[in-house]
């Protein structure tokens, strides 16, 4: 739930950069650029750091692909770090 939320601010945030400066404004290229930043931003963001916070803090779901002939030992969280 908490995912959904932040892909609901990130897309506010985008839509709203596009809907203040060019709609409004009339300064698409800015508009355009700043809306761009703010998803890579918050894509970046999401799934270098926040994925591993919202799944321990929240609860949730986090997959892992282990390649064929491979085993899965062990994994613990330090902090807000899964690691594998």
């Amino acid at each position: 739930m908490v995912t959904y939320l932040y892909w609901l601010l990130v897309a506010a945030l985008v839509f709203g950069a596009l809907f203040a400066l060019g709609v409004r404004m009339g300064k698409w290229k800015p508009a355009i650029i700043i809306a761009a930043i703010v998803w890579v931003a918050g894509t970046l963001l999401y799934y270098f750091w926040l994925e591993q916070v919202f799944v321990k803090r929240f609860g949730g779901r986090m997959a892992i692909d282990i390649p064929a002939g491979q085993y899965h030992m062990h994994s613990t969280w330090k902090e807000d770090n899964l690691w594998i």
